[in-house]
């Protein structure tokens, strides 16, 4: 055969038909034709493989694989020479080889030689062959022989390969075709091979695939794909896998995928499961996470996650796990968040977080974080935002925090910003707020801002807005008032509201 060349070994190939040369190989048997090509060495086969054409090969191929002939002899030459040959074919053989044999017969063949066969022929042929063969065959095709060799199978094989393999696969077959190959196994097959791959694998393939490429991955496997996967693998994988990744990966991840694509998962998933994977987390990742995604981002996605989400996640988390996170935000971080937010939607979250929640937040939080939320934000917001919390519920809250928490945080804020934000709320709201917590409450709370802070604090507002106030407060409220006060106090107040700022 040698001295004939492999271009006449072709031609005589060709001349028989692949039936008598299937029936040629089998009278030589598995061990002769492997002993025979080895002897002939890789090159001859190569250019003999390129003479006899795809189409021949392939034909050639079906009638050995009827029974284990086929099977036996690749095992019998090794993956390395397998491999070699692949190469030596290119990837436009390769694939003309494999369509026509069908998904179903490459995949029992590849599940017959095995998963450490398969792993080491892959690593033969490389992964800029593997992917271009792929690629070529399509992404049906690639689905259909997974699930040919089985699921079980396809774990097997790719824990050989390794993640930095498997990676490199993808992300050399592409994001589209990735993505197709994905959707064509379904959810069910997915989640079924990443849980057994295990998290580390999983970790390592998209840790290797980067943010960019798996972000996009995911925007082409779409919100419904995403939550089902999500929901099969369960709240621990995820939680472990995604803590493994790190806060920042996850963040860079989101913010790949988008606000829309990041919220319709969480609609789908819902607030349980959103504020389970938190807490699983931890708080330290989450102050990363949000930290790495900035306020405006982090608003933008409780916006378009809708009113009703946010506060379920916020109920689910508690007020104790809310208040850890927004302290380790910081309150520059949280003042970014309100006021992305609006203080439309922050008041109506406060409002539908309920009274208990609220005061338990900001009770945790402590006067001092909130004076620095309130005094970042500016009186003119938390005006609005006294606004749409309404008189009820701000008087509720005040006595929910008593009058000391109200006094240390008016203090913290100052004279000035509290005299600004009064009379922005105006007359009216500031009278039906005291006339809500009632005289002897406002008395303890004049007597935690002590008569000094009480008396600045009329003459900024001045004497048109405190006669009004006074007015709408009525005599027998103003009464009860003073008698909790008492005349030094009220003496004390009045000095220092009639002396000079100077």
């Amino acid at each position: 055969m040698r001295e004939l060349g492999a271009a006449s070994c072709a031609q005589l190939f060709q001349r028989l038909g692949p039936g008598i040369v299937a029936d040629t190989f089998r009278e030589i048997t598995t061990g002769g034709c492997s002993s025979l090509f080895r002897e002939l060495g890789l090159d001859f086969v190569v250019q003999l493989f390129a003479a006899l054409g795809p189409g021949f090969c392939s034909d050639l191929f079906r009638r050995l694989g009827q029974d284990s002939f086929l099977k036996d002899l690749l095992a019998a030459l090794g993956p390395e020479f397998v491999g070699d040959l692949m190469v030596g074919v290119g990837e436009e053989f390769c694939a003309g080889l494999f369509r026509p044999l069908g998904s179903r017969f490459c995949g029992d063949l590849f599940a017959g030689l095995g998963d450490v066969y398969m792993s080491k022929l892959f690593r033969a042929m490389g992964c800029e062959l593997c992917a271009g063969v792929f690629c070529r065959l399509g992404s049906m095709w690639t689905a259909d022989t997974h699930e040919a060799m089985s699921c079980a199978f396809c774990i097997l094989l790719y824990r050989d390969l390794g993640y930095p393999f498997t990676a490199h696969l993808f992300y050399l077959c592409g994001q589209a075709f990735t993505c197709d190959v994905h959707l064509l196994f379904g959810v069910g097959f997915t989640a079924e091979l990443y849980s057994e791959l295990g998290v580390e694998c999983v970790r390592g393939i998209f840790s290797h695939l980067g943010t960019n490429f798996s972000g996009r991955l995911f925007q082409g496997l779409g919100g419904e794909f995403i939550s089902e996967l999500f929901g099969k693998l369960g709240i621990q994988f995820c939680a472990e896998l995604f803590g493994s990744l790190g806060s920042l990966w996850l963040s860079e991840l989101f913010m790949e995928m988008g606000i829309l694509l990041s919220a319709d998962l969480f609609q789908r998933r819902g607030a349980n499961w959103v504020a389970n994977l938190h807490t699983k987390l931890g708080c330290p990742y989450c102050v990363g996470l949000y930290g790495a995604f900035g306020p405006e981002f982090a608003a933008r996605l409780l916006q378009t996650c809708g009113l009703q989400l946010t506060r379920d996640v916020h109920l689910e988390f508690g007020s104790s796990f809310t208040a850890e996170l927004y302290a380790h935000l910081g309150a520059k971080y949280v003042r970014g968040l309100f006021a992305y937010l609006g203080s439309g939607f922050a008041g109506r979250l406060i409002v539908q977080l309920g009274l208990t929640f609220a005061f338990e937040l900001f009770a945790l939080l402590g006067p001092g974080f909130c004076s620095d939320l309130f005094q970042s934000l500016g009186h003119c917001y938390v005006n609005e935002l006294f606004g749409v919390l309404g008189c009820k519920f701000a008087g509720g809250l005040f006595l929910e925090l008593g009058h000391d928490f109200v006094a240390r945080l008016f203090s913290a804020l100052g004279v000035r910003y509290c005299a600004r934000l009064f009379v922005e709320l105006g007359e009216p709201f500031l009278a039906d707020l005291l006339l809500f917590v009632g005289p002897e409450w406002g008395a303890k709370l004049f007597q935690g801002l002590r008569e000094y802070f009480t008396g600045k604090l009329f003459k900024r507002l001045g004497v048109f807005f405190s006669a009004t106030v006074v007015a709408l407060l009525g005599r027998t409220f103003l009464l009860d008032l003073a008698r909790t006060l008492g005349p030094f106090f009220i003496a004390g107040a009045a000095a220092s509201f009639v002396c000079d700022e100077s």
